[in-house]
């Protein structure tokens, strides 16, 4: 059991799939629920492409998925579990679900947080188009390096040439608790 000063007040923890908290992070997840914590979890994605199945019903496997959501997190103690419903593998990296994510965290959208949210994921397109330009003279994998890292740096750029940059770096110097 993890001592008070590992334990959160509260926790959302944010997956993509139905099932990945209980796989990655549930005995941790459930032991902060057990010493008190308000634990929560969203997942991002309906799990309707989580069958190897041509026939299955594709929107009752979605709905299966949010009853076994539901049954895990009660099960592991956890005070709520939400779905944002996007279908699997069509999940956007954009700012409608850095906004949809913000909402979910902090109860309430926009702000400081949404704005510093948005420059990390701008941060991560200039780290990961790094981490591409070195793939793409070291790998021997069969993949296009040089395409996923322009593509990457395309983006990191026209965000930092729009207006949204400044708006980004002016609201997120507030303070909003």
């Amino acid at each position: 059991m993890p001592t008070d000063a590992e334990i959160p007040a509260s926790a959302l923890a944010v997956y993509a799939h139905p099932d990945d908290p209980e796989i990655s992070a549930g005995g941790t997840l459930a032991s902060w629920a057990e010493a008190g914590a308000d634990v929560a979890v969203l997942i991002t994605t309906q799990g309707d492409k989580g069958t190897q199945d041509p026939d299955a019903d594709l929107g009752e496997l979605a709905r299966l998925r949010v009853e076994e959501t539901a049954k895990a997190a009660a099960l592991l103690g956890f005070t709520g579990h939400f779905h944002l419903g996007y279908h699997d593998g069509e999940l956007p990296d954009d700012q409608e679900l850095r906004a949809a994510l913000c909402e979910a965290y902090f109860g309430k959208l926009g702000g400081p947080q949404l704005a510093r949210m948005n420059l990390f994921a701008l941060m991560s397109d200039v780290g990961w188009t790094l981490w591409g330009a070195i793939q793409a003279r070291i790998s021997t994998l069969d993949f296009d390096f040089t395409d996923y890292y322009t593509t990457r740096w395309s983006r990191a750029l026209a965000v930092m040439d729009s207006y949204r940059f400044q708006a980004w770096l002016e609201e997120a110097r507030h303070n909003d608790p």
